[in-house]
């Protein structure tokens, strides 16, 4: 672990916290008024950013154990505070047993439908698949993309969501590049986990209309970006007034009433610059934090915003 500061960075440099730190900070954020902690993939991973999964049941030892999450999750209900995971299931990491199992075995592999593979050998180590090898993540070789359509990795996802409830009892996950993955997946999941916990909170990671997986019967709602990039146009794009107007209320009609009023409504992310960093001055900055508590459905605030 480095010292905090700042420096060029890469996706193995490693600064500190864990969940231990996020129960103590609970009683701060019980005060600040907020009712839910999503957090971002904390499962096994070789990379800091752990969007490359090794172990999806499994407590990445950076951020503490299975029981420090049950323990988190106990402490927040108790403060009255639900809590969110990450799952990454358009992809996983190159630590993945089924993908090592596929490198090991090629053709042969009982796994080699687990993905979309479009020649063999599978290369190992392989940095980008801009040659078609196989489907990745933006091409990133270190993730594989896995094939949500194949009835073993549905399987497998259910299972792996199903032990997060069972074992955690989290109260919602929200879905990484969750237009990538199945609508099959999408509908099976939903079905099942919702016999396990009625009120369970399904959100996905969609940067663009997002109304096919809004009907009902998959996500509950979606990281609502066009609303964030409506507002960055108004202040950094020299929107109109008029032009403002007009986005907002497309942002606001989009969707359903029903998706409306638990939409996922965010100005920053851990994909996006942060919000101060952005309106260059802190004016900006507090109108946008202003308007953000205005709009129906819950207001997120990433970390250090």
């Amino acid at each position: 672990i480095k010292p905090w500061k700042m420096e060029k960075t890469t996706y193995f440099d490693l600064y500190g916290g864990d969940l231990k730190g996020v129960i103590q900070k609970l009683p701060y954020l019980k005060e600040l008024g907020v009712t839910g902690i999503y957090l971002n993939p904390i499962c096994e991973a070789i990379s800091n950013h752990k969007y490359d999964t090794t172990d999806y049941k499994k407590i990445d030892p950076m951020f503490g154990n299975e029981d420090t999450m049950k323990e988190l999750v106990e402490k927040a209900h108790s403060l009255k505070m639900k809590v969110m995971m990450d799952g990454v299931f358009n992809h996983c990491g190159t630590e993945f047993l089924p993908w090592k199992d596929v490198l090991e075995h090629g053709e042969h592999s009982r796994y080699k439908d687990w993905f979309m593979i479009q020649q063999f050998p599978v290369e190992k180590g392989k940095r980008n698949t801009k040659d078609g090898s196989y489907y990745s993540f933006a091409f990133a070789g270190g993730m594989p993309k896995l094939n949500t359509n194949n009835e073993e990795v549905v399987a497998f996802i259910k299972d792996v969501c199903g032990y997060w409830v069972d074992a955690y009892g989290i109260d919602g996950i929200r879905f990484d590049v969750g237009n990538e993955v199945s609508h099959y997946l999408l509908k099976q999941l939903r079905a099942y986990l919702l016999e396990k916990k009625p009120d369970l909170y399904l959100l996905g990671e969609i940067w663009h209309d997002s109304t096919p997986w809004l009907l009902g019967d998959e996500y509950d709602a979606v990281m609502n970006y066009p609303f964030t990039s409506s507002v960055n146009d108004f202040w950094k794009e020299n929107l109109t007034a008029k032009q403002f107007e007009h986005a907002i209320n497309r942002c606001m009609n989009l969707y359903r009433e029903q998706n409306q009023k638990v939409m996922f409504n965010l100005l920053d992310s851990h994909d996006t610059d942060r919000l101060r960093t952005r309106c260059g001055s802190e004016d900006i900055f507090y109108q946008q934090m202003a308007l953000l508590f205005t709009m129906a459905g819950s207001a997120c605030i990433y970390y250090g915003t």
